[in-house]
């Protein structure tokens, strides 16, 4: 069984979330990214209450250290709880950032997946690869791609789109 499919800029977004989200490695790095952020808004509060409190003169005893220590984790943990809700809308800004700097054109266009004995060979504009049953080692649906794991932090998208009908992806599953 032969697949031909276009590959959009959405599904490259897709993709994109996908690997951010669904695999070890990109969460990982957003959670250093999260982390970090946090990091510095602290120090830079805290550098912002030392300077400002030196310039006005006034000594700073421990009960005033504490409370600016407790104001500047509430704002770390703000700025952690804002970046959680914010962070699809970060990938999206980013993929269309992506896209028109054309990091996806490789991705883009004509696709062919191919299921053989032996595995999957799949060709597109500027490659092609081919992967052993064995290689790939997890299947993911979602409602518009089906994912397929080469290692925990490599995937092979396929949209929806590709199939003809339902029992036509039902028998490539």
């Amino acid at each position: 069984m032969t697949l031909c499919f276009e590959m959009t800029q959405a599904d490259a977004r897709a993709a994109l979330l996908y690997q951010y989200t669904m695999t070890p490695l990109g969460r990982s790095a957003v959670r250093r990214q999260r982390v970090t952020g946090a990091a510095l808004e602290g120090a830079f509060t805290l550098l912002g209450a030392w300077v400002a409190l030196n310039v006005m003169g006034k000594p700073v005893g421990p009960y005033q250290w504490a409370v600016i220590f407790t104001g500047v984790c509430a704002a770390m943990v703000l700025f952690l709880w804002v970046m959680q809700l914010t962070f699809p809308w970060q990938v999206a800004q980013s993929a269309r950032k992506f896209g028109k700097l054309g990091v996806f054109d490789r991705f883009l266009g004509e696709h062919s997946v191919t299921l053989t004995p032996e595995g999957l060979d799949m060709d597109w504009k500027s490659g092609s690869a081919s992967v052993k049953w064995s290689g790939i080692v997890r299947v993911e649906e979602t409602d518009a791609h089906l994912l397929l794991y080469m290692t925990p932090n490599e995937i092979a998208l396929v949209p929806r789109h590709a199939f003809a009908d339902d029992a036509h992806y039902r028998a490539f599953r």
